[in-house]
């Protein structure tokens, strides 16, 4: 039901978070790095835009703000994160772009190991 969908979403929403903050603070060790896809949540707004324009903590509006999504919601690659059974195709680009991310971070993370 709706309640369940609800409690995932927020879930969803810390996961995105946790990313996020993940990625800035790559992003603010080396400058010349961005994740591949701009992410949006609770005034955290990480990754490189269309147009190549940095972004960071309470970054502005530009890229990703996409007709189905509504300020302050969660995104990945400028596509609302909440799960929608109706938006099945867009869901699956959703998860592809967070993992994308993810895989940034991951590879950046290995390279950068401190040994």
């Amino acid at each position: 039901g709706y309640y369940a969908r609800r409690n995932f979403n927020t879930a969803l929403e810390g996961l995105l978070y946790c990313i996020a903050e993940a990625c800035y603070m790559v992003e603010k060790r080396d400058m010349a790095l961005s994740a591949p896809y701009i992410m949006r949540v609770d005034g955290l707004v990480v990754g490189k835009d269309v147009y190549g324009n940095e972004s960071g903590v309470g970054g502005g509006n530009s890229g990703g703000g996409g007709a189905n999504t509504k300020d302050g919601e969660a995104t990945v690659g400028g596509l609302p994160l909440a799960y929608d059974p109706v938006a099945g195709e867009q869901w699956t680009m959703v998860c592809k772009y967070l993992l994308t991310n993810l895989k940034w971070l991951i590879a950046y993370s290995a390279r950068h190991v401190d040994r």
